[in-house]
Order: C-alpha cells, then sequence, then structure tokens
C-alpha cells in the first residue's frame, strides 16, 4: 500500500492505494480517499495521520523539518553498533595489508634476481 495524491479538475487528493497482481498484470486498487490536499494541509491532518500510522510500523523513519514539533533521540544498537565500532579497525587492518604487500611487490620485483626460488 502507499499514498499518492490524484488530480481531479482543479483539486488534489490524498487517496491510498494498493497494488495487485491480476491476471500477471499490476492493478491499483483505491482502498479510501483521504480528503482534498488543500484542506488537509490547512487543518495540519497530514502530520498527524502520518503520526498516527506510524505507531503501527516497527521502522519509522522520521523525517524533521523546522516547522516539526516533533522531538527524537537516535541510539545506535545491535549491528550498527558493532558495525559502527568495528569499521575503522577494519579498514586500518585492510590498509595495513595493502601496505604490506606493496612494499613486498617492490621488493620482489627490485631483488627478483637475488631470490631465485
Amino acid at each position: 500500500m502507499f499514498a499518492r495524491i490524484k488530480k481531479s479538475g482543479k483539486y488534489q487528493y490524498l487517496q491510498i492505494v494498493e497494488n495487485r497482481k491480476e491476471e500477471k498484470k499490476v492493478k491499483q486498487r483505491v482502498i479510501a480517499t483521504v480528503g482534498r490536499l488543500d484542506r488537509l494541509h490547512s487543518k495540519g491532518r497530514v502530520e498527524t495521520l502520518i503520526r498516527s500510522l506510524s505507531k503501527y510500523s516497527e521502522k519509522v523513519l522520521l523525517i524533521l523539518s523546522e516547522q516539526s514539533d516533533v522531538k527524537a533521540d537516535g541510539k545506535k544498537i545491535g549491528p550498527y553498533l558493532i558495525f559502527d565500532q568495528q569499521l575503522p579497525l577494519i579498514a586500518l587492518r585492510v590498509e595495513n595489508m595493502l601496505f604490506w604487500k606493496l612494499n613486498f611487490v617492490n621488493y620482489y620485483d627490485k631483488n627478483k634476481q637475488k631470490m631465485a626460488f
């Protein structure tokens, strides 16, 4: 499901729509027409609807603007926290491996004849 704006005459309407597959074709079905977009914006109903729907989501993406009164704090947890802490160490290890490999290749190229295997 997704939200879309549908033009009709000089007005725009906010709709909730679902995609479904019928006979190898994707068809769209309007679940609900929420209302005229200009009226929804003037009464602050779009933001209210988004906040209300976000209660039912396990993953919520907040995009905050200067006009928003929503306050949010974030904490790094789980795999993200581990990855964030380990990434500099991994990068350092890769950098060291490349450094030593490059030096070995240069040393080998200079001393090819001395190093008969």
